[in-house]
């Protein structure tokens, strides 16, 4: 799975091609600063005549070198993870576009919001910009090696056989340290998500006066955060404590082995400050590979949850309906079931479910709570797929037909419609830019806001806490969504739930008004609703109990076992 990851670096060769090459070229550039420290060495100590006419520019031209390329360098290391992590982002985006609405009912919010979010920040951090990294560091040891072989053979062979422990102890740890950050990510990973769905709802719990039991839920997924991330520091700390160790005998033993050399005439004095400093280009190389190892694990482990993500089924694409019109077969009904039966979780969700549904009629769909109403509109909207019968749109089985063609045939509508953070236009539209003004404000004068419109414009902000709309708005704003796009036939869920009864029937008296056919799937009686139906359909256990209009007898029979009277 972390192979697939990589595409994501080859998808810019000419970027990843400089990143490479220009930190090659500040590595080399940093270890020709040992020679510049001879040089100056050499100098003092008269073993160089160079003059200071000379030295000075040189110094100062090999420092402006050495800035270039150290801030080129970081900057393609910093660069290209960054928009590896937009690439990931828009990929995990077009993948949650690529689910019906259904996975989002079945997963916490926060779940994806933790993907989009830490998840690709480790990722990036941790594992893309932990490899660019290590081409320096890694560039910057060989470079070393070689510089100090030129000096001295006898002298690196020494100082490599002194390095072996620091080179060798990282690959002992690499579970310990990959276990500590994964602990961390999953544990933060549960962290947002809990909290999402707690802020979510912060409305209840302060009405519920629920903030006690919420604090400490709250306290106990923040301990965990604090837990694995002071195990994770103390990992860290740990490795690195005891690598620095072992980087420090490395290089002061360097400089005892170069102090030996020089006692014996083997090397000059300036040759001995260029080896200890590429000694030291021996010892801080390894040391923050120690560090970056602990980083890599983690976010290579992240990688491997995204790359499975990204390469889990999923349901296709969302093909517009403007290339793909949805069929029609002639005399067929608009909607309709076939046999149906849908089993979940070792239940019978729907049972030999017979149903016919014709576009310009209105239909009520009544139940008791867990009765298969839910479950029977995503089976309309094909968000699920029979067990075994069919579910038919113009007479063309739905699972032949892509999602896009469905919903822009079927408009949806659920009791808490959802407002977005921006203008009553953007709401409206969906942030769409087609649409005109007149065709906006005509969709919600149809909708039956035109005085709400009269006290406010289309520019006027809104969003999902705006004191500006009531509830009864709310419904009303997202029935202008619909009626902005046409469709042809619409489901409401539970659409009046939670409105004062006035405002509910109003509301159902407008849809009834509609020319449109339309399912509403209702909790509440309304004699008058009721009376205008032209089906009323009663679920009970999964099955379909009764069918036809209020005054049929089966219809009153069930009505009456519901307590609808």
């Amino acid at each position: 799975m972390v192979i697939a990851m990589y595409r994501y670096f080859f998808k810019h060769p000419w970027r990843l091609t400089f990143a490479v090459i220009i930190s090659i070229i500040a590595a080399g550039v940093l270890v020709a600063y040992s020679y510049v420290l001879q040089l100056i060495t050499d100098i003092a100590t008269g073993a160089s005549h160079l003059s200071f006419a000379l030295a000075v520019p040189a110094v100062l031209g090999y420092l402006v070198v050495q800035a270039l390329t150290d801030g080129a360098a970081e900057y393609m290391n910093e660069s290209l993870p960054a928009r590896i992590g937009r690439e990931l982002r828009t990929a995990l985006f077009a993948r949650y576009n690529r689910l019906r609405p259904l996975h989002f009912h079945q997963q916490q919010v926060g779940t994806y919001v933790a993907q989009l979010t830490k998840q690709v920040d480790v990722v990036t951090g941790s594992y893309f910009h932990v490899l660019l990294r290590a081409v320096y560091l890694v560039s910057l040891l060989v470079l070393a090696v070689l510089g100090t072989f030129l000096i001295n053979p006898l002298i690196t062979v020494g100082v490599a056989l002194l390095s072996v422990p620091a080179l060798v102890f990282p690959f002992l740890v690499k579970k310990w340290l990959e276990s500590a950050q994964t602990a961390v990510v999953d544990a933060v990973a549960h962290y947002t998500s809990v909290v999402t769905d707690m802020l979510a709802g912060f409305t209840t719990i302060q009405y519920a006066l629920s903030v006690p039991p919420f604090t400490r839920k709250h306290e106990r997924v923040s301990q965990n955060v604090v837990q694995a991330t002071v195990r994770d520091q103390k990992i860290q700390k740990i490795t690195s404590g005891i690598s620095d160790f072992l980087g420090d005998v490395m290089y002061l033993g360097a400089w005892l082995l170069g102090a030996y050399f020089v006692r014996r005439g083997a090397i000059t004095l300036g040759q001995l400050v260029a080896f200890s400093q590429l000694a030291s280009l021996f010892n801080w190389p390894m040391a923050m590979l120690t560090e970056l190892l602990a980083e890599f694990y983690g976010g290579r482990k992240q990688a491997a949850v995204l790359a499975e993500v990204l390469a889990a089924p999923d349901d296709g694409e969302l093909v517009s309906a403007a290339v793909h019109a949805a069929p029609d077969v002639p005399k067929a009904p608009f909607l309709a079931l076939q046999n149906v039966q849908y089993h979940a979780d070792g239940q019978n969700l729907l049972q030999d479910v017979n149903l016919q549904f014709e576009s310009g009629k209105k239909y009520l769909v009544v139940g008791a709570s867990g009765s298969g109403k839910t479950t029977l509109m995503r089976m309309l909207l094909g968000d699920l797929v029979p067990t075994s019968g069919r579910a038919l749109l113009r007479g063309q089985d739905e699972t032949s037909i892509d999602r896009g063609t469905v919903y822009a045939t079927l408009g949806m509508m659920t009791q808490k419609p959802d407002i977005f953070a921006g203008t009553v236009r953007q709401n409206v539209t969906l942030f769409a830019d087609a649409p005109s003004d007149a065709a906006v404000v005509a969709a919600l004068t149809r909708a039956g806001l035109a005085e709400w419109l009269d006290q406010h414009s289309l520019d006027t902000a809104i969003s999902a806490e705006t004191p500006l709309l009531s509830g009864g708005e709310k419904q009303r704003l997202a029935l202008a969504r619909l009626f902005l796009r046409q469709y042809q036939f619409m489901i409401f869920d539970e659409l009046t739930t939670g409105l004062d009864p006035r405002i509910a029937a109003q509301l159902q008296a407008d849809l009834f008004d509609l020319p449109q056919g339309f399912i509403l799937i209702t909790h509440q009686f309304d004699a008058a609703t009721f009376a205008r139906a032209d089906a009323i359909i009663v679920i009970a256990g999964g099955r379909v109990v009764a069918n036809g209009q209020y005054a049929d007898a089966q219809v009153q029979q069930e009505l009456q076992a519901l307590n609808f009277n």
